[in-house]
């Protein structure tokens, strides 16, 4: 299941780079990079959240998730459920963005933006935490 939520995650990063891609053909560079950012910052996270999950000191867990919505040891399923959500989520801004008012289209960059800042923000919490990218990839 890991490999194929890696594959699913690489695909939607690479493709979202491809300036030529049909289905971000329409989208600004901003939308790109944003985008982009934010499903590098989602595999980084389920990477991380699937890790952790798994880490004991003798018998106790090292780590307890504090997502409440996904308890404090979720399966590898539930994370990547939650982080497909999640970029699932921003693709269905960013797509709709064209159609909105000016005033609709600046409160929906901002949202996504903000959605990406708190995204990385999980990642260097966990990194600050011990869950290390060396240990992680």
């Amino acid at each position: 299941m890991r490999n194929i939520i890696y594959f699913f995650v690489l695909s939607l990063l690479s493709t979202a780079v491809h300036a030529e891609s049909t289905i971000f053909k329409d989208w600004t560079p901003e939308q790109k990079v944003q985008f982009t950012a934010m499903t590098l910052a989602s595999a980084i996270d389920f990477s991380q959240t699937t890790w952790m999950t798994k880490q004991k000191v003798g018998s106790q867990y090292a780590y307890n998730e504090l997502n409440p919505l996904l308890g404090k040891r979720p399966t590898d399923v539930q994370v990547g459920i939650s982080q497909i959500v999640f970029i699932g989520f921003n693709y269905y801004l960013i797509s709709k963005e064209k159609d909105m008012s000016p005033f609709a289209r600046k409160v929906s960059e901002n949202a996504r933006w903000l959605m990406t800042g708190y995204k990385f923000s999980v990642v260097i919490y966990n990194q600050e935490n011990g869950i290390t990218f060396s240990k992680v990839f």
